[in-house]
């Protein structure tokens, strides 16, 4: 179990393997749909959405992230503050974990095992957990969402009585699907690729952003605990 779960933690695209000569994730083009290209109206939304964090250099919010194929799921507590810095609080699968980002180093720590993993800082991390698009726009990189897409729409839907936009679009890495509401906040994530014949899925649903958090000045600290232990590579892959 240990296995899967630290697959995960590191990211699909960084773990799953593709037959030889492609790429880890691959698109499963059409799958979301394809024709029309909405790319310029699909950046004027992402713009919207990102400007909403400008005034909040930290933000927090809850998050629940879910791999089909994987049987995976996890709710997460989430504090971001601008450039690089991630504090997520998660728990899923009968255990948690701790992820910290503290600048310079991926930290996750599993109480359970008292087992830590340290790795270079990178997104793979936060895609992984689901958090990938709010925190880009949180950084105000709305334009990175869509480098290098294509099939990129933009449709209406409703959920109950809300409004959304939903703004899909495929890379190289995959097909994306995002919800943004009538207040310009991020509603819900999908991401979709293949890899070794198998179809993934992630799905992501945002709560409320609080745009003023408060949090400890070491929240985006990470010492392992006394007796923690180091997880060996070896054991880094199922």
């Amino acid at each position: 179990m240990i296995g899967m779960v630290l697959l995960l933690l590191l990211g699909p695209t960084c773990t799953l393997r593709a037959p030889a000569g492609e790429p880890a994730g691959r698109p499963c083009h059409g799958a979301f749909g394809a024709g029309q290209d909405d790319a310029v109206k699909a950046k004027e939304m992402l713009s919207a959405a990102a400007q909403t964090f400008k005034d909040a250099p930290a933000i927090a919010f809850e998050c629940r992230s879910s791999w089909k194929g994987l049987d995976f799921a996890r709710r997460m507590k989430v504090l971001l503050r601008r450039p690089d810095l991630a504090r997520i609080e998660a728990s899923g699968e009968d255990q948690e974990y701790l992820h910290v980002l503290d600048g310079t180093t991926a930290w996750t720590y599993l109480p359970g095992s008292n087992g830590y993993l340290k790795a270079p800082r990178s997104a793979a991390l936060l895609e992984s957990l689901g958090i990938g698009p709010l925190a880009t726009l949180h950084a105000g990189k709305a334009d990175d969402l869509l480098k290098g897409a294509t099939n990129v729409l933009v449709r209406e839907e409703r959920s109950g009585d809300d409004k959304l936009d939903l703004v899909s679009w495929s890379t190289p890495r995959g097909d994306s699907r995002l919800w943004i509401d009538a207040n310009r906040a991020l509603r819900k994530f999908e991401w979709r690729f293949k890899s070794d014949g198998e179809t993934y899925e992630q799905t992501a649903e945002y709560g409320k952003v609080d745009l003023a958090p408060k949090y400890a000045d070491d929240a985006f600290t990470f010492v392992p605990p006394k007796g923690a232990r180091e997880i060996p590579t070896a054991e880094r892959r199922p």
